[in-house]
């Protein structure tokens, strides 16, 4: 039961010190290898209204080819690639004073539908 490991009651809530020297410090690793103690407040935001989790994000690409023997040596392959092929809208995230979500816009950078076409001659 999540009462019996958390209070309903916020003041009778202890809050305890994390990391190696209870300093509230973690370790981190960075890209190059090296471990940097980062305080907590870097890493988790205490604002609840920071909290709010946009919409997914998703594309598909697809593509669909053809090969054409004209002789023994000579293939012609047609192909075509379909970029973003559904044009599904990306909305954009939660305005994060009010949490409202105003779906008339989508989130920048959400790219159109590209099609694609190509031959290619192979002898």
């Amino acid at each position: 039961k999540l009462q019996q490991l958390v209070p309903v009651d916020r003041a009778a809530r202890i809050l305890r010190p994390v990391g190696s020297a209870f300093d509230n410090r973690i370790a981190q690793r960075l890209a190059n290898g090296t471990i940097r103690q980062t305080p907590i407040t870097d890493t988790v935001n205490w604002n609840s209204r920071a909290f709010y989790r946009g919409p997914g994000e998703w594309n598909i690409d697809s593509s669909v080819f053809k090969n054409f023997r004209l002789t023994e040596k000579l293939v012609t392959r047609f192909s075509a690639d379909f970029f973003n092929i559904l044009n599904h809208q990306n909305d954009a995230d939660p305005n994060t004073a009010t949490g409202l979500q105003d779906l008339s816009i989508s989130r920048p950078g959400t790219s159109p539908r590209i099609v694609q076409l190509s031959l290619r001659l192979t002898f």
